[in-house]
């Protein structure tokens, strides 16, 4: 006796088709691989390209810790003019996702920026909307991914969504929401 590979009912050792399954045993016997043995040598253009990559990721990141380094050290913007009074810019974005600038004016009155931010929605196409907002347009990014110093120089995000009647606006502090609406 014998165990099904498909169902793991006992069944006699000359089976070709599990009488509890049906499933056909001769297509569970191990089938043949033949290991192709790799090419010994790696050419000098791919080294070269790996280590330009390489970096090209290093230098990525010394750059972005540099940058949260001096986030850290003063909270002012240490390059680019902030937004000035009462703007509200598109910057850019990516699909859904909208990226504005808003004055020091602006984000610093919570209900006159979420109501901005409802307003721009209402502008847009579609049932979903997603405004990601920044205080400094140098900070803020033109398209996605972010690096973790834009994203942490972001200062409100709001989300609706239609369908589902999900509506939330956020006041963020480095990245993390510090107030958020009823909807969130």
């Amino acid at each position: 006796m014998k165990k099904c590979p498909y169902c793991a009912e006992d069944i006699q050792d000359a089976a070709i088709v599990c009488r509890h399954c049906g499933r056909d045993l001769a297509a569970a016997q191990p089938i043949q691989v033949q290991l192709v043995q790799p090419k010994a040598k790696t050419s000098p253009v791919a080294w070269g390209c790996l280590a330009l990559i390489v970096g090209i990721g290093i230098l990525s990141v010394l750059s972005d810790t540099s940058t949260n380094q001096s986030d850290a050290r003063t909270a002012a913007p240490q390059s680019g003019p902030p937004a000035t009074d009462s703007t509200f810019d598109r910057i850019g974005g990516q699909g859904m996702v909208d990226f504005v600038v808003a004055s020091g004016t602006l984000t610093s009155n919570a209900p006159a920026l979420e109501e901005r931010m409802r307003n721009f929605c209402d502008k847009q196409r579609g049932d979903f909307c997603q405004v990601m907002v920044w205080a400094n347009r140098a900070r803020a990014p033109q398209a996605l991914p972010m690096t973790s110093g834009q994203l942490n120089a972001q200062v409100a995000q709001y989300n609706r969504n239609r369908h589902t009647g999900y509506d939330c606006f956020m006041l963020l502090r480095r990245g993390s929401p510090a107030v958020s609406s009823s909807g969130c």
